[in-house]
């Protein structure tokens, strides 16, 4: 699972994303951020896919850029 339009340091990503450890959920250690970057971007190309290549990243196995 994919976290997405996460409030990095709210109360509610981090109990969303401890509630799916509990139930053994697979969870991505990425997470996508409420930014209106993003939201805006519906249909453009993007210079910066900075948390989405991370995405991308991990799926493959490879190391997540920080």
């Amino acid at each position: 699972m994919l976290l997405s339009r996460v409030r990095r340091i709210s109360l509610e990503s981090r109990e969303a994303r401890e509630a799916m450890r509990e139930m053994e959920l697979p969870l991505l250690a990425t997470q996508i951020p409420a930014l209106g970057f993003y939201s805006e971007a519906f249909g453009r190309a993007l210079r910066d896919t900075g948390d989405y290549e991370n995405v991308a990243r991990e799926l493959l196995g490879e190391e997540v850029l920080s």
